[in-house]
């Protein structure tokens, strides 16, 4: 569930119920899930440009994953990480190069989108960064390719987009993806 879409306590509990895991992107979302009593290991981290402070809170509280959307961003919270005692468990945000058929505003998935690691020319370098930086552990890859999407064609080709790519990067980088998480959209 997208905590942007409504978070509240109550929104929290009943998430919960329903055995669903919990994306957040902001101190607010995060604590308001905790006051909750929502389970920490079944929350996502996401957004772009993560404060200090809301690296450190996902850390401290144990959050299933952090979703990480660029270079400096792994080293930043591989150095938070380090200086807590954690180990960081990741996703790392790929942009698939996937132009979903939805209007241009809310589209994520393309080349130029500001969201994550491009997988023509930097996921690579990502991947071996986040192997190699300590207080790290790698999980696997996520992706969101937009919003308001009315059918599963883009999906399909992020897919694809994925499958050849995951197959590469385990022969070249030894990278074992146990986790791909497509985002939602539709």
């Amino acid at each position: 569930y997208a905590s942007k879409a409504l978070i509240t306590t109550a929104m929290c509990r009943l998430m919960d119920q329903e055995g669903m895991s919990l994306d957040v992107a902001s101190e607010g979302e995060l604590y308001t899930a905790l006051q909750a009593g929502f389970p920490a290991e079944r929350i996502k981290l996401h957004g772009n440009f993560k404060k200090a402070s809301l690296i450190r809170m996902a850390l401290q509280h144990g959050v299933g994953r952090i979703v990480a959307d660029s270079l400096v961003e792994l080293q930043e919270i591989s150095r938070l990480a380090g200086e807590m005692g954690k180990t960081a468990d990741l996703l790392l945000r790929i942009a698939p190069g996937v132009k979903a058929s939805t209007h241009a505003a809310i589209q994520t998935g393309q080349e130029d989108t500001k969201f994550g690691l491009s997988i023509r020319d930097a996921a690579r370098p990502g991947i071996q960064l986040a192997m190699g930086l300590p207080h790290l552990r790698l999980h696997g890859l996520h992706a969101h390719i937009g919003s308001q999407i009315l059918d599963t064609d883009a999906f399909k080709r992020a897919v694809e987009v994925f499958v050849e790519f995951l197959t590469s990067v385990r022969e070249e980088l030894n990278f074992h993806c146990e986790q791909l998480d497509l985002g939602g959209g539709l």
